[in-house]
C-alpha cells in the first residue's frame, strides 16, 4: 500500500513540475514576442493627429489646457 501512495505522489508531482516549467516558459515566449525591439515610436503631433482623425475634432488640447479660465475653480 504505501508503494502505491509513493508513486502517486510522484506522479502528482512530476505533473506539478512540469505545469510550473511550462508556465515559465510561456511567459518567457510571452515576453520575448512583444518585446519592445519591434515596436515603432511615434511623435507626439502623429498621434494627436491620429486621435483628431478618430474624433473627428480638431481642438488643439495644449492651448485648452493653457486657458486659464478653464481650469479655475472660482465661484461663478
Amino acid at each position: 500500500m504505501k508503494k502505491r501512495k509513493n508513486m502517486a505522489a510522484k506522479i502528482v508531482a512530476f505533473i506539478a513540475l512540469f505545469a510550473i516549467v511550462l508556465w515559465v516558459v510561456g511567459t518567457w515566449l510571452l515576453v520575448v514576442v512583444s518585446s519592445p525591439w519591434n515596436e515603432t515610436e511615434i511623435t507626439q503631433e502623429q498621434l494627436q493627429e491620429y486621435i483628431d482623425s478618430l474624433s473627428g475634432s480638431t481642438l488643439d488640447v495644449n492651448e485648452d489646457m493653457t486657458d486659464s479660465i478653464s481650469w479655475s475653480w472660482a465661484s461663478e
